[in-house]
């Protein structure tokens, strides 16, 4: 009499590979999520984003990192030295942020993910009902 058990499955091998497929079919919609996520929040902070000289308009960037997204302004940029304390800082509106209108000023990143959470929602969401 034999001690082993052996039990088998028929379908396993194809299912755990489905599985792995599947697997790798979200993190690809993941991260293509993540960069419609990044270009909208960098777009929309910088249209929130004081104005002087447009520097720090142009120097939003965004980084699909493995927590999210990060929006931000290279600290080696020409806007670098400054982009902190426009976005953190209390200092009057100049001409040109005030003829940008109402919404140019201060948390220019912050106030992008929270003007667009709905967005940013539907983007986590899409692609995920064809898996």
């Amino acid at each position: 009499m034999s001690d082993n058990l052996v039990i088998s499955i028929d379908g396993l091998n194809s299912t755990l590979n489905r599985l792995t497929r599947t697997g790798e079919k979200m993190r690809q919609q993941v991260s293509k999520n993540l960069v419609k996520v990044g270009f909208l929040v960098a777009r929309e902070a910088s249209r929130n984003s004081p104005r002087r000289e447009g520097v720090l308009e142009k120097q939003l960037k965004f980084q699909v990192v493995e927590e999210g997204v990060r929006v931000f302004v290279p600290i080696n940029s020409p806007a670098g030295r400054y982009a902190e304390r426009m976005h953190d800082g209390n200092y009057r509106r100049g001409k040109k942020t005030v003829a940008k209108g109402p919404r140019a000023g201060r948390l220019y990143i912050r106030r992008a993910i929270n003007e667009n959470k709905d967005k940013i929602i539907s983007f986590s969401k899409e692609g995920f009902g064809t898996l």
